[in-house]
């Protein structure tokens, strides 16, 4: 097998793509940027969205338990 002949291909395949490469770094980035820029502004909101909902869950839940303990017998398992 010729290693010279496959490092050149490559070598060339690399010279030949290194616009597209470029362009797909330019794109990552930007929107790495501008998904970091929306995280700063949604991840807070939804975090006390989210923990507001849990505990109001949580509440409901109790409330609900509370309400229908009383139509079980007392030894009931």
């Amino acid at each position: 097998m010729n290693s010279g002949g496959s490092i050149a291909s490559i070598i060339v395949d690399l010279d030949r793509s290194i616009k597209l490469i470029s362009v797909c770094v330019v794109i990552i980035t930007v929107s790495t940027m501008l998904y970091v820029w929306v995280l700063k502004w949604i991840a807070k909101p939804l975090l006390y969205t989210s923990l507001s909902l849990i505990l109001l869950g949580l509440i409901a839940g109790g409330g609900f338990m509370f309400i229908k303990a009383g139509d079980y017998p007392v030894t009931s398992e």
